[in-house]
């Protein structure tokens, strides 16, 4: 297979994949308005995260949308500790995902009510965050060069 073929495979996997959250995006407006069921939305992003899995952006909206259900079916189906468990596990996966982190620290700090592990974890990414910036400062050094 030519390297542009691939690309060009690439690429129209990536719009239709824009297309899908644009279309996510839409459902979940259109649900602040009590146009869609809770219910769903989650059939929506389970097929959405068996269509494109692992995917951080689906993963961390789904996250985001468990928090803010009110349908008590949904709700008895899961913990906040399966959340938790889940919020971590894609801070290791997409561990420099500034939102993913910034978003497991307010569940654990805010939800959880574990300050002492969000702080942990919010140091460890600001010590990473930090090791970046000075990649970067060493870049652009070398470029003024």
């Amino acid at each position: 297979m030519k390297i542009n073929s691939y690309l060009i495979m690439i690429n129209k996997k990536l719009e239709a994949f824009r297309l899908d959250i644009s279309n996510l995006d839409g459902i979940l407006a259109a649900h602040s308005k009590g146009k869609y069921s809770e219910v769903r939305i989650l059939k929506k992003f389970i097929s959405l995260n068996k269509k494109y899995p692992s995917n951080s952006i689906i993963i961390s909206r789904m996250l985001e949308f468990l928090q803010l259900v009110d349908n008590s079916t949904i709700i008895e189906s899961y913990t906040l500790e399966d959340l938790e468990k889940t919020y971590q596990k894609i801070s290791q996966v997409f561990k420099d995902d500034v939102d993913i982190n910034i978003e497991n620290y307010y569940y654990l700090y805010n939800v959880m009510d574990k300050e002492k592990k969000a702080k942990s974890l919010i140091n460890k990414f600001k010590k990473r965050v930090d090791e970046k910036f000075l990649e970067a400062a060493r870049l652009e050094s070398d470029l003024s060069i």
